[in-house]
């Protein structure tokens, strides 16, 4: 349920390998395609597979800063409820005032520390589902793609994490304004 409606350090973490494999400006992952939580100690194989299990590969494409933002604003539009396409990002901070209307929610949007331009073009990386439209993400099917990996994130995780201890945490990247 935490990954479809707010930040957290396993959605962190996976948004910051695809971002760290792809070697993209932004990586951006939908929440419900996190299915579990890790426990605190090691990490195994079949504990990446249960937090990752579908089919899906990595993906970069192309987005203006305004396409990002219409998807930001998607990924916010049902909150407080739990939504499948909740983005856990990585590269991309934000602010959402959930007293605002679905559609103009979102404000202060840095990307890597800098304002978001509207007209600059961002590499992304994400997955396959959400590169072509899924959970409604319909702004990314015209995206320009750089790369397809054929990778299953899963892998791409495993890769990344053999040998490294982590301690991924809940950062600020996506702040609820109360």
């Amino acid at each position: 349920a935490n990954v479809r409606t707010k930040e957290t350090n396993l959605g962190n973490l996976v948004a910051d390998i695809m971002k760290a494999a792809a070697k993209t400006e932004i990586a951006v992952t939908n929440g419900g395609g996190i299915r579990a939580s890790l426990k605190k100690g090691d990490i195994t194989v079949g504990g990446i597979i249960t937090v990752l299990p579908f089919d899906n590969s990595l993906v970069v494409i192309e987005l203006t800063g305004k396409t990002l933002l219409e998807a930001l604003e998607l990924s916010v539009s049902k909150y407080p409820e739990q939504l499948g396409g909740y983005l856990q990002v990585s590269g991309v901070t934000f602010k959402v005032d959930p007293t605002k209307p679905a559609g103009s929610r979102v404000s202060d949007v840095m990307v890597n520390g800098v304002a978001l331009s509207l007209t600059k073009l961002y590499t992304v990386a994400t997955n396959d589902f959400t590169a072509a439209g899924g959970d409604g993400y319909t702004m990314f099917k015209s995206a320009k793609v750089l790369y397809q990996s054929g990778i299953m994130l899963r892998d791409v995780a495993i890769e990344y994490l053999k040998g490294k201890s982590i301690e991924p945490k809940v950062e600020g990247r996506i702040v609820i304004v109360k």
